[in-house]
């Protein structure tokens, strides 16, 4: 009956299925979403399915006529002959998952020719943006492509979770070894003894006032992960990478680069420390003005060479968001942490940014409400840490003693730490 209708082999091969296997929408891992879907009956025909699964009522061919009809919608499809034809087009619900593939991956294609047609288009149409504005918007639609080829649902019982976790707490006992891959250390062992270490699939923003040390904080830690064998990508975006790898030389020579480079005597000592520098698991990218996206598809780019256990960006605020015109600076910044969180759970990676208070943190301990633009950074970050000094840095004072306040963090519960991170001045990095 099917030779009077027309049908897309694969999108027609899984809505039958529903007719006749109403169980793979329960029992398969892969979904299908109207958009995905290019004939537009049957795009109605999954209207009706959809609001029927809703409704907790059976997905029949009876079913389907009757909301159709109720909707308006049967004699726009072809009535109930189309109903019947599609019904006996798939006879088995075999290879339903891989024709769900074939759907996302044809509805892939459609989006990717309209997105390089669009961007092809932008070129004449925006001719004030530059080529690498140009390139990062088409970056950003093809990435969201990518997103939309996801067709397997997310939901877990707790029977499916448990196998997870216990499969974690027996390689934990058999192999303690792997607790450290799990956990990476900061590089600051009075910041491991209260966070534990960095965990991969976590955010965590580093906040404090300017000049207090949030740049050397961060730098500390990528050192740490790196001394520790693991790959740490920095994205610079108010020093060079030359002035980023000055103050690695000055944390190993142990006196500030300015003193380095006018005392020849240091030469054999700073030459030593350029070579031992030069060994470190560290990259580093200074792009100014860098946007999300830019940054994104750059870490994801090291990952895929192996070269990224570890994302730090100094500072969040330097960072372009993505916003629409008349959006506000708050929204740009949450496409920004959004973006960070995002990235985390994707590459399964800890995603470290520096940020800065406002204002009013002047004088007093800061706590979460000081982070400028504080309401997505909040949301988005699994820890933050606050560093605190009770000198002045615009007054000239040298900060000498810093306090890290985790003022949150998922696990283990929040907690001030109560002590003193080192001696920190600006001219060396970090007493490591």
């Amino acid at each position: 009956m099917s030779g009077a209708f027309e049908f897309n082999t694969a999108e027609a091969h899984v809505v039958s299925a529903w007719f006749k296997h109403g169980d793979v929408l329960s029992s398969s891992g892969s979904v299908v979403r109207e958009e995905l879907l290019s004939d537009e009956r049957l795009r109605i025909v999954w209207r009706a399915v959809s609001a029927l699964r809703d409704a907790k009522e059976p997905v029949t061919l009876f079913g389907v006529a009757s909301w159709l009809s109720n909707a308006r919608f049967l004699d726009a499809i072809g009535g109930v002959p189309y109903l019947l034809a599609l019904s006996d087009y798939g006879v088995t619900s075999a290879g339903y998952d891989r024709n769900v593939a074939a759907i996302a991956n044809a509805a892939g294609k459609r989006r990717l020719r309209d997105v390089l047609s669009g961007r092809l288009a932008a070129l004449d149409e925006e001719p004030d943006l530059s080529a690498v504005d140009h390139a990062e918007a088409l970056t950003a639609a093809i990435l969201d492509v990518l997103r939309a080829q996801d067709t397997k649902t997310h939901g877990l019982t707790y029977a499916q979770i448990a196998d997870l976790v216990l499969k974690d707490l027996t390689d934990a006992y058999s192999n303690p070894a792997s607790i450290d891959k799990t956990y990476l250390p900061t590089g600051i062992r009075a910041l491991d003894q209260i966070i534990g270490g960095f965990e991969g699939s976590r955010t965590y923003c580093i906040g404090a006032r300017p000049a207090v040390g949030k740049s050397a904080v961060l730098l500390a830690c990528a050192h740490g992960l790196a001394l520790n064998g693991h790959w740490s990508c920095l994205s610079s975006l108010e020093m060079s990478v030359k002035q980023v790898f000055r103050r690695s030389v000055a944390s190993k020579v142990g006196a500030p680069w300015r003193k380095i480079i006018r005392d020849q005597s240091m030469a054999p000592v700073a030459v030593s420390a350029v070579s031992e520098c030069s060994s470190l698991r560290i990259v580093v990218d200074d792009k100014a003005g860098a946007s999300v996206s830019r940054i994104l598809a750059w870490a994801r780019a090291e990952r895929a060479h192996g070269r990224c256990d570890a994302l730090f960006v100094d500072y969040l605020q330097l960072v372009k968001g993505i916003t629409s015109k008349g959006g506000t600076r708050e929204q740009e910044v949450s496409t920004v942490s959004r973006g960070f969180k995002d990235l985390s759970r994707e590459l399964d990676i800890p995603v470290v940014f520096a940020s800065q208070l406002n204002r009013t943190a002047v004088g007093e301990k800061p706590h979460m409400g000081h982070l400028r633009e504080s309401g997505s950074l909040e949301q988005d970050s699994d820890c933050v840490i606050l560093l605190h000094t009770e000198a002045d840095p615009a007054d000239g004072a040298e900060v000498v003693d810093l306090d890290a306040i985790v003022d949150k963090n998922r696990d283990p519960p929040k907690r001030e730490s109560g002590r003193t991170l080192r001696s920190l001045s600006f001219a060396a990095l970090w007493a490591f």
